[in-house]
């Protein structure tokens, strides 16, 4: 009976033993994995997690997994916690950040004209921005143009190759872009016209002012900065079609209807 006894308490306590050995321990789950990684986390930061393997849970090696590449962690006391949604555009990463921007051209107003632009993010990595463009504002307006050419335009900001704490996007409105916009607009202008008289023999400058639409569609490529929540540069170009004058920001090549731009802008956020 006495060795019953033992028998069963070594017993009940290898269960015990045992019992804990499955349950007291931490289970990490990997995004695309289905196994599980048998763990005993030690840490949880906000770009990695830190833990051990659970057969050396003590004084074995400490591992590092970024937590964005992990979907949930099962904890030995039975709670769980989710990072499947946990990317870098979630708008968490962007707390209190300004979202809308107010830039002037830089170089334009040495072509006759200046324009304006006020860019309003929708969500992470997407962003709405309108542009007018006043023609005859600023210098070498040799032809006297004046007109009002507007834009709107969607810009889709380019997602960091590897997500980690160094190269994750600093500001909701910083990175490199990908914008296709619309413009169309007016214009009118002082020109010279050389007459022929085939009576006379004679040719003379006939001086006048003509008017014309301008309109096009391009696909735009930029990379924008921003310093401090506060100044903003965004240098830019683009290639499209379109037609109508060269006096604005949009440079249209001849009759073949290819349309380009270029510019670089300055401004603030709030």
């Amino acid at each position: 009976m006495k060795l019953l006894m033992k028998i069963m308490l070594v017993v009940g306590v290898l269960f015990l033993l045992t019992t804990d050995n499955l349950v007291a321990q931490d289970m990490i789950y990997e995004k695309g994995k289905t196994e599980a990684v048998q763990a005993k986390v030690i840490e949880i930061g906000l770009v990695d997690i830190k833990y051990r393997i659970w057969e050396e849970a003590e004084d074995g090696v400490v591992y590092s997994i970024e937590k964005s590449n992990v979907d949930r962690i099962e904890f030995e006391n039975g709670r769980t916690e989710s990072y499947g949604e946990e990317t870098i555009e979630q708008s968490s990463n962007f707390i209190g950040q300004k979202k809308r921007a107010l830039k002037i051209s830089f170089l334009e107003p040495l072509m006759a004209s200046t324009s304006i632009a006020y860019e309003h993010s929708i969500k992470p990595g997407q962003s709405m921005e309108f542009r007018g463009t006043i023609v005859g504002l600023g210098i070498n307006n040799f032809a006297e143009s004046r007109g009002f050419i507007g834009s709107a335009a969607y810009r889709f900001y380019r997602k960091p190759s590897f997500i980690t704490s160094d190269l994750k996007r600093r500001h909701i409105l910083q990175g490199g872009y990908f914008k296709p916009e619309a413009f169309i607009g007016s214009t009118s202008y002082d020109i010279s016209r050389y007459i022929y008289d085939p009576f006379t023999y004679n040719g003379y400058i006939e001086e006048g002012r003509e008017s014309s639409m301008t309109g096009g569609f391009l696909l735009n490529f930029g990379k924008q900065w921003v310093a401090g929540d506060v100044f903003v540069v965004d240098l830019h170009a683009g290639i499209g079609y379109g037609g109508g004058t060269n006096f604005s920001g949009y440079i249209v090549a001849g009759d073949v209807g290819v349309v380009y731009s270029f510019g670089l802008d300055i401004g603030f956020a709030f």
